[in-house]
């Protein structure tokens, strides 16, 4: 019987809403170079040939349960093997039904992993009508794939795969892209030419799974044949096939330009969020450990004997999400400039006995991330030189009225107009770029670009608009932006048209949980949207700004300018008893606010806390554009409120926001705005986040800051001392 699940056991669990499971053990190719049968662990020889129906039926029983307890709303089961379609096609659509009809209140996204050979028109069929999608795998042309992806008789695979890639054509709903282990002895132009000419909704190259045990194939004799064949596929996709989306690239390219919610299985960082079922019921955790040795992957447990709930608690899972953390990172990683895009690299290729290692790759890794980087800041560069934009790091600003709101906030009102004035530049282009490649009509450039300088100018930095902008850039260069659940991101680009209104332009008050699609599309199936009939939340909304306003009359009116929008949210995925907000530079100036916290309205004060949180994170956002805060922001650091690493300026961003709600948590205190029920809580916060401050700022001062970075450091050391002495609270 299910249960929901304590709050003390919350951060024990990963967050997996992914399942993988193995119908089929047996495979009908030899690839040579394939985790489950050429590496290390072998245990593939004692599975049942195929997933059972007692199996089935228990795996249905505990999903059920997890998906009550963890209160799902989504998830994804992934058919794989071997060959899953050697299952059969009516056992396959059999057990999607029973999956489906198994759980409630939960939307099951199901997916099939296949090589293609067994493919056909009515499995396609089947697979429309019962709504499951199908990724390929295929290598390349024939000269490359024919060399590793034989039948087990010898004979080539190519023309039945190909086969299956054009049927696939056949169907667009169903097909979801193709995976392609690359072979470096052959120039990355061939991959490209080759796929090029279909239609493929997304390409992903993968390195041969490798560790220090087992290296690289090819390597031995040529260590920098994978550094340039990486190289090499990233130029000649930016340059050449921007139109390819290729799942590697396109995370690399949002991870360096600030988005750190994207990864792929080549990096690390992030945590454990799939689970396997093999054919026997076993659970087992990322396959690719099999690649290290005998049973690294068995979690030890079955579906007979153990929940799915337990088995995430699993000494194990504890482990692998120790490495996908600060602390499972080796000295060298920790000690890199790239790690924040890196993470460690894959878990598996880290392996040589134990983990405490890079990856295997880490050569590699360090030379493509170095040069993509190289490839944006270059293009950035061009931008501004043929656009006549401003050059964003040339501003002399007076960081320490910045931070403290001083003689009206006038360093807020300098930078906003710069951040307008750039923001408004950059949209034109971009509208430009649109119209003519005809994805944006001229009547609705027309009604845009008709708007008067200032009202532009405003228009440009709305946090729907910015969303718009952000993925109008990604889309014309190739890169197709994507949520945190994965689906891509798809928006009607006429529709910003919709948006040149007066009340829409003018507003400063904050638009509070308007119907705003722009405004939830990033996050949609992480987070719930909630509704307010009542107004309930929108009045705690209201009071929380009365008391910000009572607190700080210019902090108030820099929220209305910067920060003007307020979705209201409940994260599935967050502890019951912590209130929860963020915001996010996909959707620069949004403030996501969880109104609820343990089933009971959070106060009013907690309220306004959460609105100055998010809005100090949008601020210090804005002064990073124009001012380098740090020399160099590695490499990573300890930080009292997260338990990964964090680049320096993460830590910044925390003790920026942090030294804010201190300084507001001690005005209520010092002038009796807490009520006498929320005392004891409050005050223990308030200890918490000084010494979180303390410990922070000791860290802060280890780092390579700029002159500027250190003037900012030193204005909120003095604010927090002054504020600590002000409120009279002694720890």
């Amino acid at each position: 019987m299910s249960r929901k699940i304590l709050k003390q056991e919350q951060e024990d669990i990963p967050p997996v809403s992914c399942f993988l499971i193995k119908v089929a053990s047996r495979c009908n190719l030899d690839c040579d170079y394939c985790y489950v049968y050429q590496h290390a662990d072998q245990s593939w020889k004692d599975m049942p040939k195929f997933l059972g129906q007692y199996e089935i039926k228990t795996f249905i029983s505990r999903l059920s349960d997890y998906i009550s307890e963890k209160s799902l709303k989504k998830i994804l089961v992934i058919l794989h093997g071997g060959e899953p379609i050697l299952f059969g096609m009516k056992r396959i659509i059999d057990l999607s039904n029973s999956i489906r009809a198994g759980v409630s209140n939960c939307e099951v996204d199901i997916s099939l992993q296949t090589n293609g050979v067994l493919l056909t028109d009515e499995a396609c069929q089947l697979f429309e009508v019962n709504n499951i999608s199908v990724s390929l795998s295929l290598d390349g042309p024939k000269e490359i794939h024919n060399l590793h992806r034989p039948f087990r008789t010898g004979k080539d695979s190519f023309y039945e795969v190909s086969r299956a890639l054009e049927l696939l054509q056949k169907y667009p709903t169903i097909f979801t892209g193709v995976i392609s282990v690359i072979d470096p002895r052959f120039p990355a132009s061939r991959y490209f030419e080759y796929f090029d000419k279909y239609d493929i909704p997304s390409l992903d190259f993968l390195l041969p799974d490798a560790n220090y045990l087992k290296p690289a194939p090819y390597i031995k004799n040529s260590p920098d044949l994978y550094v340039n064949w990486l190289i090499d596929a990233f130029s000649t996709w930016f340059n050449q096939y921007p139109h390819i989306s290729v799942r590697t690239f396109e995370s690399l390219i949002l991870s360096l330009t600030g988005d750190e919610k994207t990864g792929t299985d080549a990096f690390g960082f992030g945590d454990v969020s799939l689970l396997c079922i093999e054919t026997d019921g076993s659970y087992h955790d990322l396959d690719v450990l099999k690649v290290t040795k005998e049973g690294q992957s068995n979690l030890g447990y079955n579906v007979s004997n153990l929940s799915i709930i337990k088995v995430l608690q699993s000494e194990k899972i504890k482990l692998h999400r120790k490495l996908l953390s600060k602390k499972g990172m080796s000295k060298k990683c920790l000690e890199c400039d790239v790690l924040n895009v890196c993470g460690g690299g894959a878990v598996p290729h880290r392996f040589s006995g134990d983990f405490d290692n890079p990856s295997i790759y880490c050569n590699e890794l360090y030379a493509l991330i170095s040069h993509a980087k190289k490839t944006l800041t270059k293009v950035i560069q061009n931008e501004h030189d043929d656009n006549g934009t401003i050059k964003l790091k040339d501003l002399d600003l007076e960081v320490n009225s910045y931070c403290l709101r001083i003689d009206k906030n006038k360093s807020f009102y300098q930078l906003l107009h710069k951040y307008k004035a750039y923001s408004s530049r950059k949209l034109l282009v971009t509208l430009d770029e649109l119209r003519a490649n005809d994805f944006l009509t001229e009547e609705a450039y027309s009604l845009v670009v008709s708007l008067n300088k200032n009202d532009f100018e405003s228009f440009s930095i709305k946090p729907a608009i910015k969303f718009y902008h952000v993925i109008a850039n990604s889309y014309l260069s190739g890169v197709k932006r994507k949520n945190l659940v994965g689906s891509e991101i798809d928006i009607d680009w006429d529709k910003i048209s919709s948006y040149v209104s007066n009340k829409f332009i003018s507003n400063s008050f904050p638009q509070i949980n308007v119907s705003d699609n722009w405004l939830r599309l990033p996050f949609e199936g992480v987070v719930e949207f909630q509704s307010d009939s009542s107004n309930k939340f929108k009045n705690l909304m209201l009071d929380a700004f009365e008391i910000i306003k009572e607190y700080d009359r210019e902090l108030y009116n820099e929220i209305l300018h910067l920060s003007p929008s307020i979705q209201f949210i409940h994260d599935t995925t967050a502890s019951p008893d912590k209130a929860v907000s963020f915001s996010d530079n996909t959707v620069p100036g949004c403030l996501y606010i969880g109104c609820e916290c343990s089933g009971e309205m959070i106060s009013r004060n907690l309220a306004a806390e959460s609105i100055i949180h998010e809005h100090l994170h949008q601020k210090l956002h804005m002064l990073q554009n124009f001012i380098d805060l740090f020399i160099q922001n590695y490499p990573y650091v300890e930080s009292p409120w997260r338990e990964e690493l964090r680049p320096p300026s993460g830590l910044l961003h925390a003790i920026f926001v942090f030294v804010e709600v201190f300084s507001f948590w001690c005005y209520l205190f010092k002038n009796g705005k807490i009520p006498p029920k929320e005392l004891t809580s409050a005050n223990n916060a308030l200890k918490e986040v000084f010494q979180q401050l303390n410990i922070g700022f000791d860290t802060l001062k280890k780092t390579n800051l700029s002159s500027k970075g250190m003037e900012l450091q030193k204005t909120l050391i003095e604010k927090f001392e002054k504020d600590s002495e002000y409120c009279q609270i002694h720890f």
